[in-house]
């Protein structure tokens, strides 16, 4: 680390320099030397949904899953999820329910202290569910340009990113489709 001379400053005090150190003690360098990576873990396509959801069923059923990026593992992660359902045959009805939330391998993701999903009611009768075209159609639902961003460690055995649904007013069969984009930024180092 190079020599400041606090002769130059103001009072002669030197500005302070911060250097991570990890749990083992070692100085991990500079913030700047942590790369920042991106893998798309899906782009948004319509596929029937994994499993279906019986009806106020609380047991999440999972509904899509992807595998999680090898080079992510055990480290932290700012993880973007969009998603949206689609029934060409059933309108998602004003007043219909579901709970949602994301999970690594069944378990869930916080979305706060308290809680592992997220309440999500129709408000719009449509074809769609949570967002169609930019527009939300209920409350808690998720557009694409304000994707769900949630901030976590990758275990070093994960292997699936998972959205699951859980205590459906509706029983949602097969013939519901999901449509996913899921984003990973990770570090190639952990602070």
């Amino acid at each position: 680390m190079p020599t400041i001379n606090a002769a130059t400053y103001e009072n002669n005090v030197a500005p302070t320099t911060i250097v991570p150190v990890n749990t083992s003690g070692n100085t991990m360098g500079v913030i700047s030397q942590f790369k920042g990576n991106s893998s798309a873990l899906a782009t948004y396509a319509l596929a029937a949904i994994a499993n279906a959801v019986p009806l106020t069923n609380a047991t999440p059923a999972v509904v899509w899953q992807a595998a999680i990026p090898p080079a992510s593992l055990g480290l932290n992660v700012i993880i973007a999820v969009f998603f949206n359902l689609y029934n060409a045959s059933t309108q998602f009805t004003v007043s219909q329910t579901f709970n949602y939330g994301v999970y690594i391998d069944g378990t869930a993701l916080s979305t706060d202290t308290n809680t592992t999903t997220v309440p999500y009611t129709q408000t719009t009768a449509s074809n769609y569910a949570m967002s169609s075209a930019g527009t939300l159609l209920g409350t808690n639902g998720i557009l694409g340009l304000k994707p769900l961003m949630i901030t976590t460690t990758i275990p070093l055995t994960a292997q699936y990113l998972q959205i699951s649904l859980s205590s459906s007013s509706v029983a949602l069969t097969t013939a519901t489709q999901i449509g996913a984009s899921v984003v990973f930024t990770y570090y190639t180092k952990n602070f």
